[in-house]
């Protein structure tokens, strides 16, 4: 308790009580010094919340879904857009195709011409909104999934979505 008191003392007054019920609520236990524990527990609690608003604003979307795209874009094993997607698809990089269901014609013409040519999976899927969002991007309509074990899960959980 004594520990918590002095931890209230860093904090601006605006954040204090929230950090510490939260703190308390959560069992965060200090690893590391004081304000580290506290930034930690603030991050844990704006990352809950941003993901709660996403949900709200897209009720169609699998929070699983948004969380394995973004853990793929943060590997470095997503790719975006119609032209960079091609281009990974003829070099043999890409696992799994993800197309917006509201694609245009001339894109998804010009991606599945490439997807057929070199058998790739792929699956249509939500809105380019929804999507874009998801990877923090904007009017983006294909996405390359190049890793297996990323696409292995997003598949899974699209199909558990559908059934």
């Amino acid at each position: 308790h004594v520990m918590m008191e002095k931890l209230w003392l860093i904090l601006p007054e605006k954040q204090k009580e929230e950090a510490f019920i939260y703190a308390l609520t959560v069992n965060v236990l200090p690893r590391q010094g004081k304000k580290e524990f506290f930034s930690e527990a603030l991050t844990l609690k704006s990352q809950r919340r941003r993901l709660k608003r996403f949900s709200r604003r897209y009720p169609g979307m699998n929070k699983k879904i948004i969380s394995y795209l973004g853990f793929a874009k943060k590997a470095g094993k997503l790719l975006t857009g119609v032209n960079t997607c091609t281009f990974a698809i003829s070099k043999g990089k890409v696992t799994l195709m993800i197309l917006s269901e509201d694609i245009s014609e001339n894109s998804e013409k010009k991606i599945m011409k490439e997807i057929r040519k070199y058998k790739v999976q792929y699956v249509k899927y939500g809105s380019s909104e929804e999507l874009s969002r998801a990877v923090g991007s904007s009017g983006r309509n294909v996405f390359a999934v190049c890793d297996k074990g990323f696409a292995e899960v997003i598949l899974n959980e699209i199909d558990r979505e559908s059934e």
